[in-house]
């Protein structure tokens, strides 16, 4: 399953290597709908309009073998939308699942540019994109809600006149979920 999906690029990658794809994408209308399903090529994914929380409680507990997701959590979530995401995707990987996710890192060049929001929240220019950089302690304390860590590594990509410094994280679903202090009685995010 993919977050962020987009049109499809990396669900379609992945598909050519053998995988079932499904993903979600809230920028997506309806009528956008990406799809393939070519079993003479062995491709079969589908990216559906939506918000990924809704996304992901619509799906049965325990029924997913991996979640993937390059910058998704770098739009503009908080703290709290972050905890929520995390316990959704944990409950619906089947154990020793695996979460795997790029993050743009707080030591990329971008970071701390632009107006303030939060911790390691920065909207790029005004009434542009806002960005949540991760650092490495955050990705673990997320990993708290029922994730073993498997590997972090940061890596440069982009090009020279716009250089970016990703982290990439690979977390295994524990059988017991962890639980959220934050989390609390707050309920689900309204994202």
């Amino acid at each position: 399953m993919e977050l962020g999906a987009g049109t499809g690029r990396d669900a379609r990658f992945f598909s050519g290597h053998g995988s079932r794809v499904r993903g979600v994408e809230i920028a997506l209308e309806p009528h956008e709908a990406a799809r393939s399903s070519d079993a003479r090529e062995g491709r079969s994914w589908e990216i559906t309009p939506g918000d990924a929380l809704a996304y992901l409680d619509a799906l049965p507990g325990r029924s997913v073998d991996a979640v993937y997701s390059n910058m998704f959590f770098n739009m503009d979530f908080d703290e709290i939308e972050h905890w929520a995401l995390f316990a959704a995707v944990q409950r619906c990987l089947r154990p020793r699942g695996l979460h795997l996710y790029s993050v743009r890192a707080t030591s990329d060049p971008w970071f701390g540019r632009g107006r303030r929001l939060g911790p390691d929240r920065y909207e790029m220019e005004p009434g542009g994109i806002t960005l949540h950089f991760f650092s490495r302690p955050y990705a673990d304390r997320l990993g708290r809600v029922g994730f073993a860590p498997v590997r972090r590594a940061e890596v440069d990509e982009g090009e020279a006149e716009f250089p970016i410094r990703l982290l990439y994280v690979i977390d295994r679903a524990t059988a017991d979920p962890g639980r959220s202090p934050r989390l609390g009685g707050l309920g689900r995010s309204a994202r």
